[in-house]
């Protein structure tokens, strides 16, 4: 009996030990120096930490895949979590019901972002529950918090049908903020939309052109939901100036004390209980940053299990060969910066890549790589436009209305009666660019010829009922450069007028755009020291950054880019591994001692 007895303890004691010893990891110096940066980059630098203290349902973030940003200060974050998402996904397989889930993309989005989300399950599954209803009218009635948390992870914006109000409510900034901060998004996004043709836009004047030149192609209005003014209100301005008087943002302390939670909310008793709430978790996690046994804990919440630690707090990547690793660092800087410049210009960024210090005054001009070869396509557009009119002035069956810019042709002359003079008008209308291709089509659409392009205004002008003109409109009476479909857009339409309809107000001026910036030569020679400069402070940034590095030879990365540039020395993209292996690049400059 007192065999079996100690049989049986001994048999206790060591499925106790084997049972602890298979719980227990033990962290490799790298996972443990790379763990303790990827977590105090979430929980510093974003609101990972209202997540891990369970104030907020969901932190959703991320890091940039573009290596030679290093001007951003967000650099070496990005460096940091691309390094501890790497390690991450290879410890969290071993992670036993957490509450904290991590959610990491396997993909990078065409912008070069990779997506990561701080999920705290318990809070998740209250709010989504507390607003079931809500989740069930946008989501459709089967879904559940359970069942929403499954699929959450892998798409954040996608699971959410990107609905703001629902993402508002998950990020943890309350239901009526979310209903009322969502519904100011919505309407300010489509009153700074472009309008669609023939409207103009309200942003930009005819006397902004130069600064819209530098400007992406802006969205439309078409490419958003019509946007109704709310109940209670005449138009959407009235509701924006209304809506901005109720809601402001967050706290001084949560606005400027890091780490911050900064949201739009109302003015109410139930969002300040919110703000006293998020203040005190904010200094719970300052303390909670300054523990000795910070990385412990914070891998006890993520993993829900006890993690041994090297206490080693120093390390270093081999990244292997430098001349090796230099060439691939040379085909990283080719690859995503200098390949769509204009190579006359890439020896400038060249040349300030192994200097040690600036020898002008250099004032990088915020552009895009594509400039010239815009303001090219916007001077042969220019030169296109200006034969065609002139053929247009030898027609005898097309009537001029501003020489040069603004024609008109006659395809159906309609009825016999008074010429259209007012601004308000029924029409039926087709737009085209210069191609041919249709831009725009409306049936049958009542128009304030006040709100439109001047060329289209004063095309119609004069038109009788039933009357079909067909209308070429010179850029600059049109859209000029700042365009959401090509700079220097030259505009045909045909239009018939169904109706004239009443008016008191004025019929509206001419007014023209200046695109003669596009011809000067102190335009293009600001343009061409602007656009020296961002390479020039391109490249001393990267070279002052990388020189820092024990990893590469700056000589041999100048030599490699001088040899893709002439075409002495064949290039290939960079791979995943060569990625990686740039990171650990960066990672050795920023944290290695």
């Amino acid at each position: 009996m007192f065999k079996k007895l100690f049989f049986i303890f001994f048999q206790l004691i060591v499925f106790t030990c084997f049972g602890a010893q298979k719980e227990s990891v033990l962290l490799s110096e790298e996972e443990t120096v790379v763990l303790e940066r990827f977590f105090r980059a979430c929980i510093e630098e974003t609101e990972g930490g209202y997540v891990l203290l369970g104030q907020k349902p969901v932190c959703a973030h991320g890091y940039n895949k573009e290596q030679f940003a290093v001007v951003s200060p967000w650099h070496s974050n990005s460096v940091a979590l691309w390094e501890g998402a790497r390690v991450w996904k290879k410890l969290s397989p071993t992670a036993i019901n957490p509450n904290i889930l991590i959610y990491i993309e396997n993909e990078e989005k065409l912008s070069g972002w990779v997506h990561l989300s701080l999920i705290n399950r318990s809070a998740f599954l209250k709010v989504v529950n507390d607003n079931h209803p809500l989740f069930q009218y946008v989501l459709g009635p089967r879904v559940t918090a359970e069942g929403l948390l499954k699929n959450i992870g892998s798409s954040f914006d996608k699971a959410l049908h990107t609905n703001k109000v629902l993402i508002g409510i998950v990020l943890g900034y309350g239901e009526e903020n979310a209903l009322y901060g969502s519904r100011i998004e919505d309407v300010d996004t489509y009153l700074t939309a472009v309008e669609d043709i023939p409207l103009k836009h309200e942003k930009y004047s005819p006397e902004e052109q130069l600064e819209g030149f530098f400007l992406p192609k802006p969205g439309t209005r078409y490419s958003y939901n019509t946007v109704s003014p709310s109940f209670g209100f005449n138009d959407l301005s009235e509701e924006v100036n209304d809506l901005r008087n109720l809601i402001t943002v967050s706290s001084d302390k949560l606005e400027n004390v890091m780490p911050n939670f900064i949201f739009g909310h109302i003015k109410d008793a139930e969002s300040q209980i919110l703000i006293n709430k998020l203040e005190k978790t904010q200094d719970k996690i300052r303390k909670f940053l300054t523990s000795k046994t910070f990385l412990q804990d914070v891998l006890e919440k993520t993993l829900g299990r006890k993690i041994l630690i090297n206490e080693s707090r120093s390390f270093r990547f081999d990244v292997g060969k430098k001349a090796e690793i230099s060439k691939i660092i040379a085909r990283g800087i080719w690859e995503q910066e200098l390949c769509d410049y204009e190579k006359e210009f890439i020896p400038y960024f060249i040349d300030a890549l192994a200097s040690s210090s600036l020898e002008e005054e250099c004032n990088p001009l915020l552009t895009v790589p594509s400039l010239f070869r815009d303001i090219s396509e916007v001077q042969k557009k220019l030169a296109e436009t200006a034969t065609l009119f002139c053929s247009l002035e030898k027609q005898k069956d097309v009537e001029c209305v501003v020489p040069n810019k603004l024609y008109y042709k006659i395809l159906n002359p309609g009825e016999n009666s008074t010429e259209c003079q007012s601004p308000n008008v029924r029409l039926k209308y087709t737009f085209f660019d210069s191609s041919g291709h249709c831009l725009q089509h409306q049936a049958d659409a009542t128009v304030n010829l006040n709100s439109t392009i001047s060329g289209f205004a004063h095309g119609i002008k004069g038109m009788k009922r039933g009357e079909t003109r067909e209308i070429y409109i010179h850029p600059s009476l049109a859209y000029g450069t700042y365009t959401p479909y090509e700079k220097g857009l030259q505009l045909r339409s045909v239009v018939t007028l169904i109706e004239e309809i009443e008016s008191n107000s004025p019929f509206p001026e001419l007014v023209s755009m200046d695109l003669s910036f596009l011809s000067d030569a102190s335009f293009l020679n600001g343009v061409r020291k602007g656009y020296k400069d961002i390479l020039v402070w391109n490249g001393y940034s990267i070279g002052a950054h990388l020189r820092k590095s024990k990893d590469v030879d700056l000589e041999s990365i100048k030599s490699h880019l001088q040899n893709f540039l002439q075409e002495k020395e064949s290039f290939s993209p960079l791979t995943s591994e060569e990625k990686d292996l740039i990171n650990k690049v960066h990672w050795n400059v920023y944290f290695a001692k």
